[in-house]
C-alpha cells in the first residue's frame, strides 16, 4: 500500500471486517432499542416533577435556545460538502498531475477527489467538523470531571446504596465520553493528518480506522447495557430462559426417542 496509493483491488480483509462488525452491531443495537423502549422504568411521576421546576424554568430558556445551534451543524456540513465538489476535468487534471498511475480509478463513479487548494470548502468541512466534535467532547469531559469531584466530596454523607448508584452512573458517563474519543476523534485525526500531509504510507492505516467508527454504536450499546443493572438483569434472564427452554426441549426429545 505504501508504494501504491490506488490499489487495483480492495483488500480482502476490509469488506470482511466491515461485514463482521455489521453482523454483530445489528443484533446488539436491536437489543438496545428493545431495552430502552420496553424495559425502562415508566416515569409516572414525571409530570409532578415538572410542576416543581416551573419557578426556575425561565432561567433555562436561553440554554434551551442554544440547543437550536446543534441542528445547524449538519446543515452547514452538508452545504460545505456540496460546495467542495470538483468538476470532472479538475479531478482528472489533479490525478494526472499527482498520481498518473491512478487514472484508471476515474472510471468508477464512486471515486471522488478533493483538493483543498482548488476548492477551500473541503478545509471548511474538515476543520469545522473536527472542531465541533472536539468542543462537544471537551465540554462533556469537563462535566464528567466535575461530577467525579462532587461525588468524591460528598461520599461520606451518602449511603452505600446511593454512592453505588452514583458510581455506576459515573462509570457510564466516563465510558460514554471515552468511546467517542477513541472511536471517532482518533480516526478523524488520523484521516485529517493523512489528507493534510499527503502521507501515502499511512493511507491504509487511515482507511482501517473506519473500523473503529463503524463499531461506535455497538460499543455504546454494550456500555449502556453493562452499566444499567435493570438491563443486565433482563438480558441475563432472557439468556437463562432460552438455555433452559432448549435444555428442556432436548431432554424431552431424548425421552421420546427412548420410549
Amino acid at each position: 500500500m505504501a508504494n501504491s496509493p490506488c490499489p487495483e483491488t480492495i483488500p480482502f480483509y476490509y469488506p470482511l471486517t466491515l461485514h463482521i462488525i455489521a453482523g454483530v452491531s445489528i443484533p446488539v443495537n436491536l437489543v438496545g432499542f428493545y431495552l430502552v423502549w420496553y424495559q425502562s422504568p415508566k416515569m409516572q411521576g414525571y409530570k409532578y416533577c415538572l410542576c416543581y421546576l416551573q419557578n426556575g424554568a425561565s432561567q433555562m430558556y436561553f440554554k434551551k435556545f442554544l440547543l437550536i445551534l446543534c441542528h445547524l451543524f449538519p446543515f452547514a456540513a452538508s452545504f460545505s460538502m456540496w460546495m467542495s465538489r470538483l468538476t470532472y476535468q479538475q479531478k482528472y487534471d489533479f490525478v494526472k498531475d499527482n498520481w498518473s498511475q491512478c487514472l484508471f480509478w476515474m472510471r468508477f463513479e464512486a471515486f471522488e477527489v478533493y483538493d483543498y487548494k482548488l476548492n477551500p470548502w473541503l478545509a471548511v468541512v474538515g476543520i469545522g467538523a473536527l472542531l465541533f466534535v472536539l468542543i462537544v467532547y471537551t465540554y462533556g469531559l469537563s462535566l464528567g470531571i466535575h461530577t467525579m469531584s462532587i461525588l468524591q466530596k460528598f461520599r461520606k454523607s451518602m449511603s452505600k446504596q446511593t454512592f453505588q448508584m452514583h458510581k455506576t452512573a459515573l462509570f457510564s458517563l466516563v465510558m460514554q465520553l471515552l468511546i467517542p474519543g477513541v472511536l471517532i476523534i482518533i480516526p478523524l485525526g488520523v484521516c485529517m493528518t493523512v489528507v493534510i500531509t499527503g502521507a501515502v504510507g499511512l493511507q491504509e492505516l487511515a482507511t482501517n480506522t473506519m473500523f473503529l467508527v463503524s463499531s461506535h454504536s455497538m460499543c455504546s450499546c454494550f456500555v449502556m447495557i453493562s452499566s444499567n443493572p435493570r438491563y443486565r438483569t433482563v438480558v441475563k434472564e432472557k439468556f437463562e430462559k432460552k438455555e433452559w427452554d432448549e435444555t428442556f426441549k432436548f431432554s424431552g426429545t431424548e425421552s421420546t426417542k427412548n420410549k
